[in-house]
């Protein structure tokens, strides 16, 4: 049985399908696709497998996984991010099932998937251990989980806070999305749900022909909530102070800064989850 989900918690869905929705996403995920392919590989996805995909976005793992022969269902929710994924695999002859939904509650049977995967998405929803709990809940007694976050100290996370520390805090009691890419958080949400769990820290860069502020200008042009946090700071005059602390962070991961490029690091986690059962 499933209860309704509180006023707050469902103005905050709203909130995060309009910020998403901003923007061009599918441009930004062009350059994590390294990342989806990690995950796919470390679970050794192939032909005749059941993947699914939560909080798809447009569509990198998913995708990744289809290209390997897996039949792979992809779930976000915004329907803007999952059009954009379709265009995608329509343009590499890839078959995936696009589903509107919700990570918080699953629309899929007990066991239904050989595999589960999320990569930077998943951190995304309000209510972590419900989260924790639908993502084993749908993966088959002998199946695996998989996921990616950004570790706290990573550039992107590093955006996400500084977004929010301007930002009026959401009516919803909930942890940061980056205490995904914190160990022990994750163990925690996993703890009474009998997961073996294995954990690896990777590194992305992000590499862009340019300067930082290049790199900045196309950051804040394409990613959802750069673009809603500046239509807000904007109207509030606060958008230019906001935007150097940006710039600032970005140049001071920036390894290239001698010749004028950009190369910045990334940490994630990858965390590799599989249901504890008698062999």
């Amino acid at each position: 049985m499933r209860f309704a989900e509180p006023v707050d918690v469902l103005e905050l869905k709203k909130q995060h399908r309009a910020m998403w929705a901003a923007g061009d996403f599918a441009r930004i995920a062009e350059l994590t696709v390294a990342v989806s392919t990690d995950v796919v590989e470390r679970l050794r996805l192939g032909p005749g497998m059941d993947v699914l995909d939560v909080a798809t976005g447009t569509g990198n793992a998913a995708l990744s996984a289809a290209a390997l022969g897996a039949r792979v269902t992809a779930l976000d929710i915004a329907p803007e991010l999952l059009e954009k994924g379709r265009e995608r695999a329509a343009n590499r002859g890839l078959g995936v099932e696009w589903v509107e939904g919700d990570a918080m509650a699953l629309p899929f049977a007990n066991g239904r998937f050989d595999a589960v995967l999320s990569t930077f998405g998943v951190q995304f929803a309000p209510r972590h251990e419900v989260c924790a709990r639908e993502l084993a809940r749908v993966c088959s007694p002998v199946g695996v989980i998989g996921l990616v976050n950004w570790t706290p100290h990573s550039p992107p996370a590093r955006v996400l806070a500084l977004i929010a520390s301007y930002l009026p805090p959401p009516d919803v009691d909930s942890l940061p999305p980056w205490s995904w890419g914190v160990e022990a958080h994750v163990s925690r949400l996993f703890a009474g749900i009998d997961m073996e769990l294995e954990f690896d820290v990777a590194t992305l860069y992000f590499v862009y022909e340019g300067s930082t502020e290049t790199f900045v200008d196309f950051y804040e042009k394409y990613f959802g909530p750069l673009v809603a946090a500046r239509a807000r700071l904007s109207e509030e005059g606060r958008w230019p102070a906001f935007r150097r602390e940006v710039v600032d962070m970005w140049e001071s991961s920036n390894e290239a800064w001698v010749d004028g490029g950009f190369r910045a690091p990334a940490e994630y986690l990858v965390v590799v989850g599989r249901k504890a059962h008698d062999p």
